[in-house]
């Protein structure tokens, strides 16, 4: 039974956020086994909303990814 409790010892947030301008940013974090969910969302949410503050168009996670 313990690999079954292990099962629930993890969790994943996903947090979208939309920009006036239509522009979506997004923000996500793994859960970890000492880390509470309550922790874990505040820290995606912070996250996305210091992404969301700098007006970028993409998050940190895309920047690499685009050809200019």
């Amino acid at each position: 039974m313990k690999n079954f409790d292990l099962l629930w010892l993890y969790f994943f947030f996903s947090l979208v956020g939309e920009t006036t301008t239509g522009c979506t940013l997004g923000s996500s974090i793994l859960g970890q086994k000492n880390l509470q969910a309550d922790e874990a969302g505040k820290r995606s949410a912070t996250e996305l909303s210091e992404v969301l503050k700098t007006g970028a168009c993409v998050d940190q996670h895309c920047q690499d990814q685009l050809i200019v």
